[in-house]
C-alpha cells in the first residue's frame, strides 16, 4: 500500500511539474486584477487589419523619409485649425465598465521631420460626436522620436455623462500660420479599474 501510494505521489508530483511549466507563460500575461487595458501601435496609413485611418485635409503623404516611422507621414497646412483632422483608428475599443471611472490614456506620438513645425499641435480621444483633449505639443521643438503625454484621466462629461470608449485618436492643426502640423506614428496605453 505505501509503495502504491509513494507511486501516485511521483505521479502527480511529475504532473503538476509539467502543468505547472505548461502555464507559466499565461500566467505571466496576466493583468492585476481590477484593471482592464489596451496597447496599441499604429501608423499613419496603417496597412494593419485591427487599425485603420481617417483623415479630414492631411492630403500631402510624405514618403521615403529616412527617421519618420516606416518612412512615411502625412503633413497639413496648420492654420487649417479645427478644418483638419487626421486620426488613428483601433477596431478594438476600451470603454469604462463602471459609471465615472476614468479611463487613464498614456500617449505616445512619434514626431521625427523637420516640415512638422505646429507650435500647438493638438491631441483628442475622438468619440462619436464630440472629442476630448489628451494634451498638446509643439511639433517645432519636439525631440525627435517618441514623444510621451502624461497619463490623463479622460471622462465623458457631455454626450454621455459618466461613460467613455476609446477606439480613436486624432491630430488636429493649432491654427497657427506659415506652420506645418505632422501625422505619423501614435502609441496609446490605455487602462480602466472595473
Amino acid at each position: 500500500m505505501i509503495r502504491v501510494l509513494k507511486k501516485v505521489i511521483g505521479i502527480l508530483t511529475m504532473f503538476a511539474m509539467v502543468f505547472s511549466i505548461a502555464i507559466t507563460p499565461a500566467a505571466a500575461a496576466v493583468k492585476p486584477q481590477g484593471t482592464v487595458s489596451v496597447n496599441w501601435l499604429v501608423d499613419n496609413d496603417t496597412i494593419d487589419s485591427q487599425y485603420s485611418n481617417y483623415r479630414t485635409g492631411f492630403s500631402t503623404y510624405l514618403s521615403g523619409l529616412s527617421n519618420s516611422y516606416n518612412h512615411d507621414a502625412r503633413r497639413e497646412v496648420s492654420s487649417s485649425g479645427f478644418n483638419s483632422r487626421y486620426g488613428w483608428r483601433n477596431t478594438l475599443s476600451l470603454s469604462n465598465e463602471v459609471q465615472y471611472n476614468p479611463v487613464y490614456v498614456q500617449l505616445s506620438v512619434y514626431l521625427y521631420d523637420n516640415s512638422f513645425t505646429d507650435p500647438q499641435a493638438g491631441y483628442y480621444l475622438d468619440e462619436e460626436l464630440i472629442s476630448f483633449r489628451i494634451s498638446t505639443i509643439n511639433q517645432n521643438l519636439a525631440p525627435g522620436g517618441w514623444n510621451t503625454f502624461s497619463t490623463q484621466a479622460m471622462m465623458d462629461d457631455v454626450e454621455v455623462p459618466g461613460w467613455i470608449t476609446l477606439d480613436s485618436i486624432s491630430v488636429v492643426p493649432s491654427g497657427a500660420s506659415s506652420t506645418y502640423t505632422g501625422a505619423d506614428a501614435i502609441k496609446v496605453y490605455a487602462y480602466t479599474y472595473t
